[in-house]
C-alpha cells in the first residue's frame, strides 16, 4: 500500500437556484434547497482520483460530517478518531491519527461507493493538518456564500452557526 500526499478540493462554481423554503431548518435541508441537481460538482482528488461530490447529493448528506471532522482537525492533539460520511456516493470511514502538524487518513471505501482500484491501493492519505483545513476552506466558504444569497442565516437555520464558527475559527 502506497501513502500519498496529494490532496485538493476543487469547489467549482456551482450555481444556486435563488430558492428560500421556510420550512427548512436544519443546514442539510438548506444546502438540498438551494442547489440545483445539474448544478457544477465539487471534485475531491485523493492522489490522481478524481472524486466527484454533488452539492445538491452529497454535500447537503454529509455537511454534519465535515464539520464535525474540521472542529476535530483544528482542536485534537494527538488522538485518533474516525469520520463516517453517510452518502451512498461517497461511502466509507475515514480513520485519522494527528502526527504533530500532520495528519495521516486512512479511508475506507465501503461497498456501495465502489471505488477505484487506484483508491483501494491509495488508502492512507498523510498531509499538513493546514493545508487539509484550507481545502475543505473552500466548500464552506461557497456554502456561505450561497446561503447568503438565498436568505439563510444563523437566525432561520439552527446550525448555521456551526458553520460561520468552523470558517472562522
Amino acid at each position: 500500500m502506497e501513502i500519498i500526499s496529494k490532496f485538493h478540493i476543487n469547489a467549482c462554481n456551482p450555481k444556486n437556484n435563488s430558492c428560500f423554503d421556510n420550512k427548512d431548518v436544519k443546514l442539510s435541508e438548506a444546502i438540498y434547497t438551494i442547489f440545483p441537481m445539474e448544478t457544477e460538482d465539487a471534485i475531491l482528488f485523493w492522489g490522481d482520483e478524481k472524486i466527484p461530490l454533488s452539492y445538491r447529493y452529497d454535500i447537503s448528506t454529509i455537511i454534519d460530517e465535515i464539520i464535525e471532522m474540521i472542529f476535530a482537525v483544528k482542536n485534537k492533539s494527538s488522538e485518533k478518531w474516525d469520520v463516517v460520511w453517510s452518502s451512498n456516493t461517497f461511502a466509507g470511514r475515514w480513520y485519522f491519527k494527528l502526527l504533530g502538524d500532520s495528519l495521516e487518513i486512512d479511508a475506507q471505501w465501503r461497498e456501495e461507493f465502489e471505488a477505484s482500484d487506484y483508491l483501494e491501493n491509495h488508502s492512507v492519505l498523510r498531509i499538513e493538518r493546514e493545508k487539509f483545513l484550507k481545502e475543505w476552506e473552500k466548500i464552506i466558504d461557497i456554502l456561505l456564500v450561497n446561503l447568503g444569497e438565498c436568505g439563510y442565516t444563523c437566525e432561520n437555520l439552527s446550525d448555521m452557526r456551526l458553520l460561520t464558527e468552523v470558517n472562522s475559527a
